[in-house]
């Protein structure tokens, strides 16, 4: 950038803010004092800080009161008639699956979310292994007061209910002990899913019509039953999926840990090699970025083409099932999407290039001195592992919480199978200790649910909202944090001499002892703003089969507006957050403070934080886009051996389970990395405009800044001095 190119650059920033100064207030003026985050200050947004750790306070009684009510084993484990949880109850510790009486029964939409249903269910031993029908084996002995050739053995019956001693002593007949629920009339061959013993014939839609079309109650199999029944089939087929995906990671979890920890080295070996070779290494990725990027196309243009062709080693399948995600990779249409993509996002990436090419060295000037930076406090880049550890901390202890707060209830028993003319009624509730089998035979008394406090949803929604947060205060408390630690390098006149010690911790200490209600009002109002874009997915959930074109108009308008609300709030308050660690005022006020400092500078702001934030973004995806080629080849690396070929990695499902799993991982690990430079980077630029408003470069007023920002202004210090206040 040439002397005459700085100056006008210079001219249009002096001339801009000149003619926007009194609109968004004065530039601010020299302070011979300041020379950092002010150590004199007091805590702010006292009234949110009490709101905030009232609720943290709330917080802590529902826990109590779900750690003391709840049960999780009523979730994790059946629960038979009598309300015992098999496996765990007295008794029944070796008997861990649920067995139904009567599956047709079940087949109602409560079943899919309670999992029970008004039939007898008992715990067993094992799921019955083979299919078996004693209504229809012995017809003909229904009645018989002393059946011949009976197997008793076969019989699934009630606790303490000996089918053999109840017809030929107690003078029952086997129609009795099938028609008052007290034996099972039919069990087909099956396995446990969840500990409940499901029919085999489940497992394939077209084979439900081999079910037992009638039972001694009566029940079949209608249009509306067999409904439900596909919306089974389908939670079976995706929990096949799922455990699938689980048998690939456990496969593969090495490799995976592997991909991930050269990930993290190559982050950090990019991160302090930018210190010295800044310019290599930003040009040097987006080259990397480009030519994977062409690869990428390449391969998938290539796959499509043999797809297409049919070519023998491709065979192109139908996406019947959008469900089936192992279907996707085999199909046509897939190869031809990633590759329309790839090409798309290349071409934007290659335009945007162009455009900001003569911008990048000014950007690479600011990303140098945010290396500067990092590199004399390498304690800030192992420092986003503390939010992360508070945030998947509070994380589990929430989930703890939500499961002990929905298994806090007591048993709910139900009447069923009582006959029109029973002086009790189906679906009423009554008391399995008291009730008198014997007396409304055929009825029974049989459990149903786990019934909660009508308060619990209530709770649950506080957990949720506390959830958000307090993520978001976590994030919030990182990024004081790193904005205190890296003022004060910016501030500091010579350096490194003039940086206090252990800048970070300091920071963190500021942070926590004087502004907790102003990073928790921070974080509630991106809360609120994601709580009402929730509630909007919710409410289109609910009415899209009532919903027209108006009304989804409608709903995309508000969803997008208030995804854009959410990212303009971020910014601001990042931005404060920054303010608030360097001078300590409250929310509202560095908010307004920093946002007038960027309007007097948008030109600036414009051209260098948004090409910065660009380059970082350049940078993160070369990363994240390397190691997701790498580990596509490597899944796929056949090795010879003689006549013998083989994969170098284990036999797996789908080799994209393990690949999606690097990449997804692998975004969020650069982002934590880059994170820091990217805090790094606002700091540092909110300080740069500081440092020109208040100085001048005058030995009176020397600039700050180091000799490579100086250069992006066209400024410098007319005389150095030792230190600023010799």
């Amino acid at each position: 950038m040439g002397l005459g190119e700085k100056k006008r650059v210079d001219a249009e920033d002096q001339e801009h803010s000149e003619g926007h100064g009194k609109k968004y207030g004065k530039s601010r003026s020299h302070d011979p004092t300041f020379n950092g985050p002010i150590e004199n200050r007091s805590c702010t947004d006292v009234i949110c800080c009490l709101i905030f750790l009232a609720f943290l306070g709330g917080q802590g009684y529902i826990a109590y009161l779900a750690f003391t009510t709840g049960n999780p084993s009523t979730i994790i484990y059946p629960t038979d008639s009598q309300g015992d949880i098999c496996g765990v109850a007295a008794g029944k510790t070796n008997l861990t699956s649920l067995f139904f009486f009567d599956y047709l029964a079940c087949f109602s939409s409560s079943t899919l979310i309670t999992f029970q249903c008004a039939t007898p269910q008992v715990c067993v031993e094992n799921c019955p292994t083979k299919t078996y029908s004693i209504w229809t084996k012995y017809i003909l002995e229904l009645d018989s007061s002393n059946p011949v050739g009976v197997d008793w053995s076969l019989f699934i019956c009630q606790y303490e209910v000996d089918p053999e001693n109840e017809v030929t002593k107690n003078g029952r007949t086997i129609r009795n002990l099938l028609n008052e629920e007290l034996c099972a009339s039919y069990y087909v061959q099956s396995k446990p899913l969840f500990g409940r013993c499901l029919p085999d014939f489940l497992m394939e839609v077209e084979n439900v019509t081999e079910a037992p079309s009638e039972t001694p109650n009566g029940r079949n199999i209608s249009d509306t039953n067999l409904e439900v029944f596909a919306k089974f089939i389908n939670y079976i087929q995706q929990s096949e999926q799922i455990q699938s995906v689980v048998d690939d990671f456990k496969s593969t979890w090495p490799y995976i840990v592997g991909a991930l920890c050269i990930v993290v080295l190559l982050s950090f070996f990019i991160l302090i090699l930018m210190r010295w070779l800044m310019d290599v290494v930003v040009f040097g990725s987006i080259l990397c970025l480009f030519a994977l990027l062409a690869v990428g196309m390449y391969y998938c243009y290539d796959t499509w083409l043999c797809y297409r062709d049919g070519e023998e080693k491709c065979y192109s399948m139908p996406i019947d099932d959008p469900s089936n995600l192992f279907s996707y990779p085999q199909s046509e249409s897939t190869w031809l999407a990633f590759a329309i993509i790839l090409t798309v996002i290349a071409a934007i990436l290659l335009l945007l290039c162009l455009v900001l090419f003569n911008r990048f060295r000014l950007a690479a000037k600011l990303l140098g001195e945010a290396s500067n930076a990092v590199g004399m406090m390498l304690s800030t880049l192992a420092w986003p592992l503390l939010p992360f550890v508070f945030q998947f901390g509070y994380v589990a202890f929430w989930a703890f919480v939500a499961v002990y707060l929905a298994s806090a209830g007591d048993a709910v028993f139900e009447v069923s199978n009582a006959p029109s003319d029973s002086p009790v009624t189906n679906g009423t509730t009554c008391d399995q200790m008291t009730f008198n089998a014997s007396l409304y035979a055929p009825a029974n008394c049989h459990f149903v649910s786990y019934g909660l406090p009508s308060y619990t949803i209530y709770l649950q929604i506080y957990g949720v909202v506390g959830l958000w947060w307090m993520l978001n205060f976590f994030i919030a408390l990182g990024e004081v944090t790193l904005a205190g630690a890296f003022a004060s390098y910016y501030w500091a006149f010579t350096k490194p001499q003039d940086i206090p010690s252990l800048p970070l911790a300091y920071s963190f200490w500021r942070a926590i002892r004087y502004h907790l209600g102003s990073m928790a009002f921070g974080a509630l109002i991106i809360t609120i703003v994601q709580l009402i874009r929730a509630l909007l997915e919710l409410v289109e959930e609910r009415t899209k089969d009532a919903s027209n074109v108006v009304t989804k108009f409608i709903f995309c308008c508000c969803k997008c507006g208030f995804w854009c609300l959410e990212k303009v709030l971020r910014f601001i308050s990042k931005n404060a957050y920054i303010e608030i660690a360097v001078y300590g005022r409250n929310f509202c006020s560095s908010a307004s403070s920093a946002f007038n400092l960027l309007m007097r500078n948008i030109v600036r702001v414009s051209v260098l934080n948004g090409v910065t934030g660009f380059m970082l973004f350049l940078l993160k995806s070369s990363i994240v886009v390397g190691i997701t080629v790498g580990a596509f080849y490597f899944f796929q690396l056949q090795v010879t051996s003689g006549e013998n070929t083989f994969y170098v990695v284990p036999d797996i499902n789908n080799v994209w389970v393990p690949i999606t799993a690097i990449a997804f991982v692998s975004f969020f690990i650069t982002t934590a990395f880059f994170g820091v430079y990217d805090m790094a980077v606002d700091t540092l630029f909110l300080s740069f405009l500081e440092d020109l408003e208040r100085n001048d470069g005058s030995p009176e007023k020397p600039y700050y800044m180091s000799n490579g920002l100086m250069d992006v202004v066209g400024e410098h210090n007319k005389k150095q001095k030792k230190h600023k206040n010799d």
